[in-house]
């Protein structure tokens, strides 16, 4: 999802109906996510003023609860959020079947040519 997020925010608080109200409530949930992904994935921690600011919550209380539902660490002493770290996967890559596939393939060229 990509886009100017600011642009959603502006349009809930120029609502031509309160029922709009729910539709741009629910979408500002899926765009908080998003921009919360790219927050885990860029950072290691944030302060709190700014965390809040960048997903559009009004007050710190929402964004604390925010933050406990996905996991982050909340330090009220120094005002900063520490991003959960996710554990890498290690792919393990089948390297005898890529070399005999790979073998396979140069002996079925070399067969054409």
């Amino acid at each position: 999802m990509e886009g100017s997020y600011s642009k959603v925010w502006v349009a809930r608080e120029e609502a031509p109906a309160e029922e709009y109200k729910f539709f741009v409530d629910s979408l500002m949930g899926t765009i908080r996510n998003e921009i919360a992904s790219c927050e885990e994935a860029a950072y290691e921690s944030l302060p709190i003023r700014d965390a809040a600011a960048l997903l559009f919550f009004p007050s710190q209380t929402d964004l604390i609860r925010f933050a406990q539902q996905r996991g982050w660490q909340v330090n009220p002493s120094t005002e900063m959020i520490i991003f959960a770290k996710k554990g890498e996967e290690k792919v393990e890559i089948p390297k005898q079947k890529m070399i005999v596939a790979a073998l396979q393939y140069a002996r079925e060229l070399e067969q054409i040519v």
